[in-house]
């Protein structure tokens, strides 16, 4: 079994040059901080708070980018859907009851009923009453410890993640789909069951988030990064690589 890691022992730094290593992003990975107070968010180093309205993927997407912190407070979320769904906003009775997604200009469901259903299925990972989300590039170690971290890859990088943290403690994994939605399929889902979360990336995360079509979303806990980083170094010395290349001289070239 791998080790159990508690915080005081990550060194981001060094884990974000492993992970660049192992699966090539074209983008940082992202530690993600949910935020409860003023104070705690002030206490994240150069953090840029969204001065302008902005969306909770957007945070995600920037974080991805850029070389500091930034954070979207609860009076500059631009969407009540998005801003209930992120705990930066009431659950009011329309949000409750499915309207926001069921009506123009964001018609995802045909009756109210289904989008409800939706709505409820949110609501089982969706968090309350938070002041902020941060999120920073992993290497800035900038956000001590964070919630979730969150990666921006493509899908067979996506595949060598899951691959490596299943390497020493096989199980099988479970992702969710609920629809329009990244945050609830990773890193609400994560933070909320500590399960890893894959998306494809929702309209709003491509239109916001600056997720591109050729890549995904997938959210892990800090541990299980760790522990996916560990598999995936076996699995390199065991000669399966990522990219898709074999360290060993096959028979017939012997």
């Amino acid at each position: 079994m791998d080790k159990t890691y508690s915080f005081a022992s990550y060194d981001w730094q060094e884990q974000n040059k492993r992970y660049t290593a192992l699966v090539k992003p074209q983008h940082f990975a992202v530690a993600v901080k949910f935020i409860h107070s003023k104070e705690e968010l002030d206490a994240i180093p150069d953090v840029h708070p969204f001065t302008q309205p902005g969306y909770s993927c957007r945070v995600i997407g920037l974080a991805s980018f850029l070389n500091y912190p930034v954070a979207l407070t609860r009076d500059k979320q631009a969407f009540y859907y998005c801003a209930g769904a992120n705990g930066l906003g009431e659950k009011n009775e329309d949000w409750l009851a499915g309207v926001p997604m069921a009506s123009d200009p964001t018609r995802w469901f045909r009756t109210l009923e289904a989008s409800k259903a939706h709505t409820d299925e949110m609501l089982k990972t969706a968090p309350d009453g938070l002041y902020a989300i941060a999120a920073a590039a992993l290497h800035l170690n900038a956000i001590k410890d964070p919630d979730v971290i969150v990666c921006q890859l493509v899908p067979a990088a996506v595949f060598m993640m899951l691959s490596g943290l299943i390497e020493n403690n096989y199980h099988r994994i479970d992702l969710p789909f609920i629809g329009e939605s990244s945050c609830c399929d990773t890193w609400n889902y994560t933070a909320k069951t500590g399960k890893p979360g894959v998306s494809f990336g929702c309209r709003g995360d491509k239109t916001q988030g600056l997720l591109p079509d050729i890549e995904m979303r997938l959210s892990m806990t800090p541990d299980d990064f760790e522990i996916a980083l560990q598999g995936l170094e076996r699995l390199r010395d065991s000669g399966i690589n990522y990219p898709c290349c074999c360290s060993r001289v096959p028979p017939e070239l012997k």
